[in-house]
């Protein structure tokens, strides 16, 4: 589970306020970066409203488990090897540019 939320700053009285939040159950666990944000970005697409000036928006993990301990979904047909592989060499990238800033 992810919980996307978006806030205005409380202390800015000039500004309209706005805060919102959402919960979003992903169909199968996933530690997918690219899984992860397009989750996300669903999420953000239902509480999000222009014309606001947000101050802080961000995303919590909720509900983690080892991912040893998953249940597959029987439906879902995605290449895990190969997605692996992939967030491990983005993985290596921004350990690479965390220690080294352009």
């Amino acid at each position: 589970m992810i919980q996307v939320f978006v806030q205005t700053n409380n202390f800015r009285g000039q500004d309209a306020q706005y805060h919102r939040s959402v919960n979003l159950r992903l169909p199968v666990p996933a530690n997918s970066t690219r899984e992860l944000i397009r989750h996300a970005l669903l999420a953000l697409d239902r509480i999000f409203r222009p014309g606001y000036n947000y101050k802080k928006t961000g995303i919590i993990a909720m509900d983690l488990v080892p991912d040893t301990q998953v249940q597959e979904n029987l439906f879902e047909s995605g290449d895990h090897e190969k997605e692996r592989r992939l967030m491990q060499a983005l993985d290596g990238i921004t350990k690479h540019f965390a220690g080294n800033p352009c």
